[in-house]
């Protein structure tokens, strides 16, 4: 049988470790490892400068070898797509910020231009 002090107890400790936004950070970093991080605005940086030097519209894939090859990155096939899905949110936030356009599908991935 547990007493109500105990539960009360139990509550608090269970608030206490999960309630402070410290705690929930530390949390987040080790559950999700942070693979390959780069520094804040890098990689926007890195998908500008290549779209504007494309002669043609790209996909976030050939970004994305090229990301893997400037980093000198040994990519297995989950980095590779962690690394890709990475690039598409860049372009995303890019498209948002009217600084590319999408320019069509070319095998299942979208193709990307610069608007400058």
């Amino acid at each position: 049988m547990r007493y109500v002090s105990d539960m009360t107890t139990d509550r608090f400790a269970n608030s206490y470790q999960t309630g402070t936004p410290q705690h929930r950070i530390r949390l987040a970093l080790q559950r999700y490892a942070t693979k390959h991080r780069a520094k804040k605005g890098t990689c926007r940086r890195f998908v500008l400068a290549f779209l504007r030097d494309a002669t043609a519209p790209v996909t976030s894939r050939q970004i994305t070898e090229a990301w893997v090859k400037a980093r000198g990155l040994r990519a297995d096939d989950a980095t590779f797509v962690l690394i890709r899905k990475r690039i598409g949110a860049c372009l995303t936030a890019l498209q948002a910020d009217g600084r590319v356009e999408g320019a069509g599908h070319v095998g299942g991935y979208k193709e990307w231009r610069s608007r400058t």
